[in-house]
């Protein structure tokens, strides 16, 4: 039996959990309550850490523990799923790849700019490259819970 000492509070932003609740309202991926949905999302986001390959060769942004790199996982995330309870489809962005990868080269700038951050042209390179790889594996995870 759980009890109350075993739960902690954690705030998001309002829009996130308006975002969430637009999701748990159209019932497309099944969530019940905003925390059943949040939980899942940390799990999802705690797996690629816990279960890092250590023979895969480490990125520069993941070495030197980018934030940038964080923020731009989790913008993606957020809009794959986001994406995907709206449209009621797994396949946006892959009628036009090269479009969705300068949208994300784009979005990596613009995230950089923001937090006073120089990127160059090869961490941008690889950012991309990382974004990319991250959001094909977030589409294959969420065909696989989606399909029944």
């Amino acid at each position: 039996m759980t009890s109350e000492k075993d739960y902690v509070t954690v705030r998001i932003p309002r829009q996130l959990a308006d975002e969430i609740d637009e999701i748990i309202q159209s019932g497309t991926l099944g969530y019940k309550t905003r925390a059943e949905m949040v939980k899942e999302a940390i799990r999802l986001r705690i797996e690629p850490l816990r279960f890092n390959n250590p023979t895969k060769s480490r990125t520069m942004s993941q070495e030197t523990g980018d934030d940038l790199f964080i923020h731009v996982k989790e913008t993606v995330l957020a809009h794959a799923i986001i994406s995907i309870a709206k449209e009621k489809t797994l396949n946006h962005h892959s009628s036009d790849p090269k479009r969705f990868e300068r949208n994300i080269r784009r979005y990596i700038t613009k995230r950089a700019k923001q937090e006073g951050k120089k990127i160059t042209k090869e961490h941008l390179d690889t950012l991309t490259e990382d974004m990319l790889e991250y959001h094909k594996e977030i589409l294959q995870g969420l065909a696989l819970m989606t399909s029944r």
